[in-house]
């Protein structure tokens, strides 16, 4: 008879304990499987590696001092509703890029970085020449213009710094890359031009001198000509309330606005070449309308009434019709024209000097100190706006194969030329027989709504 010697057979569990004495409670990755065979002690926390790792300390922002700084803006509009962030949505330019500071810890609140905007764009609408001021984190000395990151509005202000002018490239020199830090995070429509350090007490909607805007549109049925000599009448200051929608809160000398210049020019004719290059460029006209401010959809209304000119349906003579307000006199009902090809194409400041994406550590902008990082940013940034401009190519060129393919399963002798010069939707209006403008049906006038409210 043969003895043999007692084996010692240890359960899962048991080998566990064992191998990993310093928990009970879940054994480490990789040995799940010994998991269902551990008794999970009570009131025996375990918290995992990587929710370690989410549990970051606060971001320090008191290690760093504060400056003024603007951005210059450039977004196409046209998925967005508006450029100020509104109560009733999120998708707005000014939220995305309140989220990018955010990201980028060049802000810790959107309560206290002292924001002001150049202008308020409506839905739609696009800019390449949008400004926007706040307070933002800085890695430059106090001795270098900044302030402490903890100091007040009031006390920003009044410190002692080094004035700003355009000798004053030694206070960027070092400083963030804040072009390249917040180009991203941002969405491909919305671009940081450039970053200029201002005043504390800049204020990018106070401080402008004067906006330009520009209107793209396709000239086909027009008469420019008389476009333009109706445009000329719209120089000087008058009052625009036949011209805008009303405002709640507007008294009426704020209807009162002085324009600086209005034309009406073929794309390649003007002195902006920035669309040169694109497909339309040869055959789209563009309306430039130059004045300090605007009231609430004042170019839409302004171009309405020079397309219905264009088209022959009003006489020039209706624009000075318009200015000429006469007292408690509503304005006559007309629609607005396309928000899509409004583009506010600059605002203008004095004494500031702008820094584009490779000059936070460089220079001014057209220095030529480190030519080939600087290429490279540029490139980079012009790489991301190609892309769009290809994506838009692609869209129109589908838009394109689909009136193609409409084209040859439609009788098209149906549907003559001038049905569709007379389709007012173009222009901001509806399909039905053409009304005058001072024969229409009138709002009710400013003064009977201001009494109201």
């Amino acid at each position: 008879m043969h003895f043999y010697p007692r084996i010692l057979v240890r359960s899962h569990k048991e080998r566990f304990l064992q191998i990993y004495p310093w928990s009970i409670c879940r054994p480490p990755t990789g040995v799940s499987r010994l998991h269902s065979s551990c008794t999970v002690q009570p009131n025996t926390p375990f918290v995992a590696a990587e929710d370690v790792r989410r549990a970051r300390k606060p971001y320090n922002f008191g290690r760093y001092n504060k400056r003024r700084v603007a951005f210059r803006v450039a977004y196409i509009g046209w998925d967005y509703h508006g450029f100020a962030r509104q109560k009733l949505t999120t998708r707005t330019v000014e939220e995305r890029i309140f989220d990018a500071l955010l990201e980028t810890k060049l802000i810790d609140s959107t309560r206290n970085c002292h924001w002001s905007r150049s202008a308020r764009t409506d839905t739609g609408v696009s800019s390449v020449g949008s400004v926007v001021a706040l307070d933002v984190r800085s890695r430059l000395p106090v001795s270098r213009g900044n302030v402490p990151w903890q100091t007040s509005r009031h006390d920003a202000i009044n410190a002692d710094v080094e004035p700003i002018n355009d000798q004053s490239s030694h206070l960027v020199a070092g400083e963030l890359p804040y072009v390249i830090m917040l180009n991203k995070v941002l969405p491909s429509d919305i671009r940081i031009l450039a970053w200029a350090p201002v005043p504390p007490t800049f204020d990018a909607r106070y401080d402008c001198l004067h906006r330009t805007y520009k209107y793209l549109f396709d000239p086909s049925g027009l008469d420019t000509t008389k476009m333009q000599r109706a445009a000329s009448q719209f120089v000087g200051v008058h009052d625009f309330r036949n011209f805008c929608k009303f405002a709640k809160g507007k008294p009426l000398a704020a209807y009162r606005r002085a324009i600086d210049l209005v034309s009406v020019n073929r794309l390649t004719d003007i002195e902006d070449r920035a669309f040169e290059s694109n497909i339309l460029a040869g055959r789209l006209y563009c309306v430039t309308i130059r004045a300090r401010a605007f009231l609430w959809h004042q170019i839409r209304c302004m171009m309405t009434i020079l397309f219905l000119i264009g088209r022959g349906l009003e006489d020039e003579s209706i624009v000075g019709k318009l200015l000429n307000v006469e007292p408690s006199v509503g304005k006559p009902m007309y629609g607005l024209a396309d928000e899509t090809s409004l583009i506010l194409a600059d605002c203008a400041y004095s004494d500031i000097a702008w820094y584009d994406a490779s000059a936070s550590s460089l220079g001014p902008a057209g220095s030529l100190d480190n030519m080939s990082q600087r290429k490279s940013a540029d490139a980079w940034l012009l790489s991301q706006l190609r892309l769009e401009e290809r994506k838009a190519a692609l869209k129109g060129f589908m838009i394109r194969s689909m009136l193609e393919t409409v084209g040859h399963s439609i009788d098209t002798s149906l549907i003559g030329r001038d049905d569709y010069l007379r389709d007012d939707r173009r222009f901001g209006g509806g399909i039905s027989a053409y009304t005058k403008i001072m024969e229409r049906k009138r709002l009710e006038p400013i003064e009977s709504r201001m009494a109201i409210r």
